[in-house]
C-alpha cells in the first residue's frame, strides 16, 4: 500500500500517462530471488531501461537492489517536484530518462534531450 505521498505523485505520473499518451503502470511490485515483494510508485516501461522506469520516493537500498537485479531503471521522485503534474516538468524527466530499445516509436513531444541544470 502506498503511503500519501507516494500516492500523490502516482497520481501525477498516471496524469501524466495519459496526457502525454505513455504507459504507467501504479502501484507497480516485484518479486524477488527470495520470494520477498517489494512495491514501487509506478513502473512507466518505455522509458529508462528495456524493462522501464520504476519510482521510488526515498533512497530504500533494497528496492534499488531489488529494481537494480531485475533489470530496471529507477528514479527518485520528491512531492515537492512530482506531486503535481507538470507537462514540461515530466518531459524533462522522460527525455532525461531516454526512450527504451524496442518500444516502438516514441511521442512527437519525446526529444530525448538529457537534463540540464
Amino acid at each position: 500500500m502506498l503511503t500519501p505521498e507516494a500516492q500523490q505523485i502516482a497520481n501525477a505520473w498516471l496524469e501524466a500517462g495519459q496526457e502525454l499518451r505513455i504507459e504507467v503502470i501504479s502501484p507497480f511490485s516485484i518479486h524477488t530471488a527470495s520470494g520477498e515483494v517489494i512495491e514501487y510508485i509506478a513502473l512507466v516501461p518505455q522509458f529508462g531501461s528495456a524493462n522501464g522506469m520504476l519510482l521510488i520516493n526515498d533512497f530504500d537500498q533494497d528496492r534499488i537492489q531489488a529494481a537494480q537485479a531485475n533489470g530496471y531503471g529507477y528514479s527518485c521522485l520528491y512531492l515537492s517536484s512530482y506531486g503535481d503534474y507538470q507537462r514540461e516538468h515530466f518531459i524533462d524527466a522522460l527525455n532525461d530518462w531516454g526512450w527504451s530499445e524496442g518500444q516502438g516509436n516514441p511521442p512527437d513531444w519525446y526529444t530525448g534531450e538529457p537534463w540540464s541544470d
